[in-house]
């Protein structure tokens, strides 16, 4: 599975017609000894009778040099995840790789 192509068609999802009223965030990065950076991120849906949250990680390999560019990858893993959890975007973790190319091509 793209990440980068799930990340970027969840957000759309969420920005353009699910939800018009969340908020997220990155709520810890971690750097550890084994060469891994994983990001903690929090989706909050807000609705008139209050808000609800689900938080997610997301883990890449770090590589020299690339230290956005693992971070980035990491937050995106984690924001997908905890969309997932409030139910965006489920039947992209269950299609196959030519179904994507259907949708974000």
């Amino acid at each position: 599975m793209d990440l980068q192509k799930c990340f970027t068609y969840i957000k759309d999802v969420t920005d353009d017609s699910y939800v018009q009223n969340y908020d997220g965030k990155v709520r810890d990065v971690i750097y550890s000894e084994n060469g891994t950076v994983t990001v903690v991120y929090r989706v909050i849906l807000k609705g008139t009778d209050g808000e609800a949250y689900r938080d997610a990680t997301g883990t890449t390999q770090f590589h020299e040099g690339r230290r956005e560019d693992v971070v980035a990858s990491a937050e995106e893993a984690a924001f997908s995840k905890a969309c997932a959890r409030f139910g965006f975007g489920l039947y992209l973790y269950h299609q196959d790789d030519s179904h994507y190319d259907d949708h974000f091509h």
